[in-house]
């Protein structure tokens, strides 16, 4: 097996970040557009916001700084959260949280240095913070949606969230560029939304709904976080996936399977 692998000579281990309050999905886009030719963008967006406010956010846009200064990696200075056998994620102080969160970072607006790692790992600052889902755990649903379908979809499943009940303790929005033309790639152009659940039966009604929306815009669920996908969604969602059964088949490894594989019927 061969790769390659680009690499970026870095400057220093600090990125130049700018962030902005934003206040609808519509205006959020407009963000990403803006910043095109930014190294990093991403987006928190609070899911509890419905009706004119859904899509409230914060946009961070990020640059490796260009100052020769040290390249070190970062010292975790994380609050550990303690081992508990019952979760502490609920709606009440779901609500608290992104609230807190968009207040925050709405009054630190100007560019500035940070480290790289709090950069791309926000949630780190907190040791071991999956046990906040108790024992049960989470699952983060992370799907696509391709950009010529344009926004209704995703308000379709933003909204479906917040009404449920079981608004996402982190979401996050990013924008992909064009895709590969590999047969079960997941990225494509367009918008990708990641949702961190509270592990609950329930769950998995809301998240079928959210995969007939996926489905029927022509976006596609990531595999690679996938632990209950059906094979009709799973079909619909990834058409190339009988080329891989060609593969399969032409070098004689139809016994080589995953649990995974066995649910989605390839």
């Amino acid at each position: 097996v061969r790769a390659k692998i680009h690499l970026i000579r870095l400057q220093s281990s600090e990125i130049l970040q700018t962030a902005q309050k934003v206040q609808s999905l519509v205006e959020l886009t407009r963000f990403f557009e803006a910043h095109k030719d930014a190294m990093y963008t991403v987006a928190w967006i609070d899911c509890t916001q419905t009706g004119s406010r859904l899509g409230r956010s914060v946009f961070f846009a990020g640059e490796h700084g260009q100052e020769r200064g040290k390249l070190e990696v970062h010292k975790k200075k994380s609050v550990p959260f303690p081992s508990i056998p019952f979760p502490v994620v609920f709606p009440w102080n779901i609500k608290v949280f992104n609230h807190l969160y968009y207040s925050i970072h709405a009054s630190h607006t100007k560019p500035k240095h940070v480290h790289y790692d709090p950069f791309f790992f926000p949630l780190d600052r907190i040791g071991n913070w999956n046990r906040m889902y108790g024992r049960k755990g989470f699952i983060q649903y992370q799907c696509v949606f391709p950009k010529s379908v344009g926004l209704d979809p995703m308000v379709e499943v933003l909204t479906k969230v917040a009404k449920s009940g079981r608004s996402s303790f982190l979401a996050v929005l990013k924008y992909f560029g064009p895709e590969n033309q590999n047969f079960l790639s997941f990225p494509m152009e367009g918008w990708t939304l990641s949702l961190d659940f509270m592990l609950h039966r329930e769950l998995f009604e809301l998240l079928t709904e959210c995969d007939t929306i996926v489905a029927r815009a022509g976006g596609r669920v990531y595999l690679a976080k996938d632990a209950r996908l059906s094979k009709s969604h799973f079909q619909a969602m990834y058409p190339k996936f009988q080329h891989v059964m060609q593969i399969r088949n032409k070098y004689s490894i139809e016994n080589l399977h995953s649990l995974q594989s066995e649910r989605l019927g390839f």
